[in-house]
């Protein structure tokens, strides 16, 4: 015979391991719980994952890199590429470490909002191609740099544009 629903209480429990199960804990609610601890829950309005700050790490595999995306729990850090993430947001190219990996954040109508050349050491802000350490480019009539201090400050130099160099000092200062 056939079986067309199956109706429960709140969970399905393994037998030989009774802390952990599938629970369906509240209507339109579904999680997953190990040793006794849920791991993940899907909820009408969101996924969510470790939400009881459990010290349990989270990881995505690629076709080809197993760390896709990794998420330290105990360090509270993210990563991408890597599963020891050294600061808050950590993004390691295995296969092109010595050059760095480009990183660049597209806006609304600039493709090249912000972009950072790793394997140059470059900045570029409104170029694909930065040419100098920092680069800025606009094909806007009224392109314009802003420096705006908030507050006051007895400084002298206080929104001042230096440049020199670390042989000769200040060049100039405008």
């Amino acid at each position: 015979a056939a079986f067309t629903d199956i109706t429960l209480a709140d969970s399905i429990i393994h037998s030989g391991d009774t802390d952990t199960k599938i629970r369906f804990g509240a209507a339109n609610e579904f999680s997953v719980e190990t040793a006794g601890v849920e791991r993940f829950e899907i909820t009408p309005t969101e996924v969510t994952f470790n939400d009881t700050g459990a010290s349990v790490d989270f990881r995505v595999e690629g076709d080809t890199e197993p760390n896709l995306l990794f998420v330290d729990a105990s360090a509270d850090q993210v990563s991408i590429g890597t599963s020891s993430p050294s600061d808050v947001f950590d993004v390691v190219h295995a296969a092109n470490t010595a050059a760095g990996v480009d990183f660049r954040i597209e806006g609304d109508n600039n493709a090249n909002l912000f972009k950072v050349d790793a394997g140059n050491d470059r900045v570029g802000i409104g170029t694909a191609s930065p040419a100098e350490l920092l680069h800025l480019e606009s094909t806007a009539n009224n392109t314009k740099l802003r420096l705006t201090q908030s507050g006051s400050t007895t400084d002298a130099v206080n929104g001042a544009i230096h440049f020199g160099n670390s042989t000769d000092g200040q060049l100039c200062e405008i």
